[in-house]
């Protein structure tokens, strides 16, 4: 993955709110299945998390990993997320 950054491939493959996916799936997602590294390193220097939702980026084993602003504003943030898919109604605007 060239360039790891707000620039690079992994913006694309971001999930949705109130779902997570592990550096490895995103890296297979980009078509660079051996770039799980450097998938973290761009989620590491994300310097504009509102626009590329790294926090939704878990380990392998689906345990939280280091968050460039901390792990518990990712455990908040993802909380608040899946309070907000689980209240969703299915076919709302909301």
């Amino acid at each position: 993955m060239e360039g790891a950054g707000p620039d690079s491939d992994s913006r694309y493959a971001a999930s949705h709110r109130g779902e997570t996916r592990t550096y490895q799936e995103i890296a297979r997602l980009i078509g660079r299945p051996t770039a799980a590294r450097a998938v973290a390193r761009a989620c590491a220097t994300n310097q504009i998390a509102v626009v590329i939702p790294c926090h939704r980026v878990v380990r392998g084993d689906g345990q939280l990993a280091g968050y460039r602003w901390g792990l518990e504003r990712k455990k908040r943030l993802l909380a608040l997320e899946q309070t907000w898919a689980e209240s969703r109604v299915p076919g709302s605007l909301s």
